[in-house]
């Protein structure tokens, strides 16, 4: 029988990493991938540590991590799939919203999910059929039916700025419906903060799969929701936009983003 990792094992690797990510010199030499998209020092250490020691526990498994130049997965071999630092830019101007997000993708479907955010040590953590977690205590999404009653996030895509006036649109939208809305720079953390009722919905275009692998089985687990701008399920290769919401909302919110998209869903 396979074995899979543990909450402790991973919460234990996770966590190992806490000190090196939050020493200011880690982040050493800026490179720009693109336009508003970054790596750091830190994003290659992380992914160079956690390749070796998930390599050396599970030599059957493939890993890949976002700073890799091959990012196909094989849905036959359980996969590893990494994102060393989601938020990177925050991670650089010492913002507080960054997570090393982390999932186990098993069939063609994330199986198991680890997101940690070292800078307040909080550890969000799925495995599927067994609920979802914040450092060890279940969470789980609003009851909310009403987006009057919840906070939303959105996020920015930074890196394709064609798609500014759409983004600004939708979240005046959402905006004027809800309480108010959010930004964190971070899908998983974004993503994650819907799963713990911290927000009752959130979306974003051009994601890849490192983004919200590992959030998304959190969100589900959590009684939550995540599909593509469309309905549809989200795909674990390539990237896709994501919605997600506390479940009773998620029709509302596929309804704003039709209405109010100018691209292609």
């Amino acid at each position: 029988m396979t074995r899979y990792p543990t909450f402790d094992e991973l919460s234990s690797l996770l966590r190992s990493l806490r000190p090196f990510l939050l020493d200011p010199t880690s982040a050493g030499e800026v490179v720009i991938k693109h336009r508003n998209d970054f790596v750091t020092a830190a994003d290659m250490g992380v992914q160079r540590r956690l390749r070796e020691v998930l390599s050396e526990r599970y030599p059957e498994f493939r890993f890949m991590g976002e700073e890799d130049a091959d990012h196909t997965i094989d849905p036959t071999v359980p996969t590893f799939v990494l994102d060393p630092i989601d938020g990177t830019t925050n991670y650089i101007f010492m913002y507080g919203l960054s997570a090393v997000s982390l999932a186990l993708v098993v069939n063609g479907r994330a199986e198991i999910g680890a997101v940690y955010n070292p800078h307040n040590d909080e550890m969000f953590y799925a495995e599927r059929g067994k609920g979802a977690t914040l450092n060890g205590k279940p969470i789980h999404v609003l009851d909310a039916t009403d987006p009057a009653e919840v906070v939303a996030a959105v996020g920015s895509m930074p890196y394709r700025k064609e798609f500014a006036d759409e983004l600004f649109t939708v979240a005046k939208r959402l905006y004027l419906d809800c309480i108010d809305i959010r930004r964190s720079g971070s899908a998983a953390l974004d993503i994650c903060y819907t799963a713990a009722g911290r927000v009752g919905l959130y979306c974003e275009r051009g994601l890849k799969v490192w983004d919200y692998a590992a959030a998304s089985v959190i969100l589900e687990e959590a009684g939550g929701r995540i599909t593509d701008y469309k309905g549809d399920p989200i795909p674990l290769f390539g990237g896709s936009a994501i919605a997600a919401s506390n479940g009773p909302l998620h029709d509302y919110l596929l309804h704003t983003l039709k209405s109010n998209c100018k691209f292609p869903l």
